[in-house]
This record gives structure tokens, C-alpha cells and sequence, in this order.
């Protein structure tokens, strides 16, 4: 460990709904973003006295060596959900990866700490889709930028232990709260997105890193789903029609097979495993007339 005696100490400043508290080791800025101005000034506070104690400051953090000895052990949120999406990979549809990954690409960005020269959120997204959530034979291979940004992620990403801090988690609850545009996110994505924050935090409680969830002690109301449907959005029995009479002319032969999956599904409500799967013994059907 590289030590310095070499401090400035800065000031809180507001940004955005963030306190940023700065300080100087051996010449190089540092920062680190707190949900109130107390904490920023209560963490400065521990710097100046510690300084003031003659206490030397490690110049890879940029904290007093007695901080950097009680920083918390164990793995960071993005190592423990890169374990948790590779845990469940065989195991899980494709559809359950999916929905794994949409709700970590939203939660391994917002969890970090504020260290400088942050990649554009788009380019740590893209690093996670098409690398650290996969595993290892599906990775692609990363361009100098991409490795930059994955390399930015493991230093910031915040220990696992933070997410018992309930300002962590409502950093989280706000991420998975909005769409990647910033604009507020459909009720059902965030329901599944907090579902999927829940049962990692489970697994984490079964590894003795938490006793309980701590999500389960924060008070948050999860948006209920907009039932009512814009008929704007659904053809009407004119339109199906005209669909179903278009459908037979795609290709030469899966044509009328798609007609009549298409029609199951319109008119029985039938999910598309169960049209797919449906057979004439299934069908109960009349020697004439309509269903016939």
C-alpha cells in the first residue's frame, strides 16, 4: 500500500439529488456522493480528523488507512449478480434470463460509486449485455473502450454489504423506477425488476450476508398495473379477419397451419404454446356451422 501525507481537503457541493463530498491525495481529485449533505459533511469531518491525527491516506482510495482497513469484505453488487445470472442460467428459460439481465443492466449502473471519469451509461449497459452477463463461451471480446468501461464498473461497483444501507436501496428502487430514456417505467416492468432485486437479496440472506431481506423493511409501494386496455391497441373482428384471410399466402405450405394457430388464438384465447401444442383430438367439434 502506497501512503501520502500529501491532503486537501474540499468542500460538499450539491448536484442534482446527490452531495458530493471532494478532497485531494498526493495531487489526484477525489469525490464521493452521499443521499444528504449531513453524511457528506460528517465524512469529510472523518477525513480532517484523521489528517489532523497525522494519519497517513492511501493513495490508490484516497482514504486514511484506518478507513481502508475497515472497508467492508466480500463481493461487489456486480460480482454477486454476475454469479447470480450465471447461477440460474441452466436452469432458467430464456425468458427468465431475460428478465434477469433487464433488471440488472438498470441496477449494476445506478449502485456505484461516484468515481470520476464515469463511461456514458449507454456504453456500461452495452458492456453488461453482451459480456458480464453472460457466460464465458457467449462473451463477446471487447474494444479498448468496452474494457474500459467493464474495468470502470468493477472499481465503482458498490460492496454487495451496501444494499443493507436503506438510502442504497432506495437508489435502487428509483433506478428500476424509470426506462433507460429517464421517463417513468410501465408499472409491470418495475414490479418484475424489483422482483428480481428481492430474490437476489434471498440469495444473499441464504450466504449469511444478510440475516433478513433488507428490502422487506423498506416502506415503497410497488405502481400497480394499468389493467384497462386502449382499444386503440387491439384489431377489432373486421380486421382479424382480413389477418387471418392474408395469413394462408406466407409461404406454400406453413400458410394455413399459421391461419389456424392465429384464429386459436384470437378467438379461444389460447396462449401460443397451447395453440402450438392443440391437436383434433383436443377439439370438440361440430359436423357443421361455425367451428366446424
Amino acid at each position: 500500500m502506497k501512503t501520502t501525507y500529501d491532503v486537501k481537503l474540499g468542500q460538499v457541493q450539491q448536484r442534482a439529488n446527490a452531495f458530493i463530498a471532494r478532497w485531494r491525495v498526493a495531487g489526484k481529485g477525489r469525490s464521493k456522493s452521499f443521499r444528504t449533505k449531513g453524511l457528506a459533511n460528517a465524512f469529510l469531518s472523518d477525513l480532517r480528523q484523521a489528517a489532523k491525527a497525522g494519519e497517513e491516506f492511501d493513495v490508490a482510495t484516497g482514504l486514511p488507512v484506518s478507513m481502508v482497513a475497515a472497508e467492508p469484505e466480500g463481493p461487489s453488487f456486480l460480482e454477486f449478480g454476475q454469479a447470480y445470472v450465471l447461477r440460474r442460467w441452466n436452469s432458467s428459460a430464456a425468458r427468465t434470463r431475460e428478465t434477469d439481465a433487464y433488471a440488472l443492466l438498470t441496477l449494476i449502473p445506478a449502485l456505484v460509486e461516484d468515481a470520476p471519469r464515469r463511461p456514458a451509461a449507454e456504453a456500461l449497459r452495452e458492456v453488461l449485455r453482451i459480456h458480464a452477463l453472460l457466460p464465458e463461451g457467449r462473451r463477446a471480446a471487447l474494444n479498448p473502450s468496452q474494457a474500459a468501461a467493464l474495468c470502470w464498473l468493477e472499481g465503482a461497483s458498490v460492496p454487495l454489504t451496501a444494499l443493507g444501507e436503506a438510502d442504497v436501496l432506495r437508489t435502487a428502487l428509483d433506478a428500476i423506477s424509470v426506462t433507460f430514456a429517464g421517463t417513468p417505467a410501465g408499472a409491470n416492468t418495475v414490479r418484475r425488476k424489483r422482483a428480481v432485486l428481492h430474490h437476489l437479496l434471498e440469495h444473499a440472506v441464504e450466504q449469511k450476508v444478510f440475516n433478513t431481506n433488507p428490502l422487506d423493511g423498506i416502506k415503497w409501494s410497488v405502481p400497480k398495473a394499468v389493467t384497462s386496455v386502449d382499444p386503440r391497441t387491439v384489431v377489432n373482428p373486421t380486421q382479424a379477419r382480413l389477418l387471418l384471410d392474408a395469413v394462408p399466402k406466407v409461404g406454400r405450405k406453413r400458410g394455413p397451419r399459421l391461419k389456424a394457430l392465429f384464429a386459436c388464438m384470437y378467438y379461444a384465447a389460447l396462449r401460443p404454446e397451447e395453440a402450438a401444442d392443440l391437436r383434433v383430438r383436443n377439439c370438440t367439434l361440430p359436423e357443421e356451422g361455425w367451428g366446424g
